[in-house]
């Protein structure tokens, strides 16, 4: 063989294990879910139970948004909090929940601006708001 044939062929190599090499080293960045909000019904008249559903569209399987905890700011001077307890987080392998609904009793009229945070390991990772009127209703 001679010696231009040799170099390309290192030439060759060189790139191609290059190539590879740079492909591997690129992990997929994964997206992450938007949260959005739905509260039934939307205005009702006190005192009101209401149901909160909170959901997940779109998005990947990120471990962040595997079982968070959830912290809901009812504005009428009460909270929820939840902490699950779930098995490990395997990549490929598990899936997040999607979907998440509670329900509150709003006893008194007024505009209330709902809050709910998923956070992991004490860190907010997604948040989002939603408002209910309830209107006066036999009691007040």
């Amino acid at each position: 063989m001679d010696r231009r044939a040799v170099g390309f062929m290192l030439l060759a190599t060189a790139l191609v294990l290059g190539a590879s090499t740079a492909h591997a080293e690129k992990p997929k960045k994964l997206k992450k879910p938007k949260l959005s909000l739905k509260v039934i019904p939307r205005m009702a008249m006190a005192p009101v139970d209401a149901l909160l559903v909170a959901r997940l569209e779109g998005g990947d399987e990120v471990a962040e948004l595997y079982c968070p905890e959830i912290q809901i700011e009812w504005d009428d001077g009460s909270s929820s909090d939840q902490e699950p307890e779930c098995p490990p987080f395997e990549a490929g392998v598990t899936t997040i929940e999607r979907r998440y609904s509670f329900s509150h009793t709003f006893r008194r009229s007024g505009l209330y601006n709902i809050q709910l945070r998923l956070s992991h390991e004490g860190r907010n990772v997604l948040s989002e708001h939603i408002e209910l009127r309830v209107g006066p209703g036999l009691g007040e």
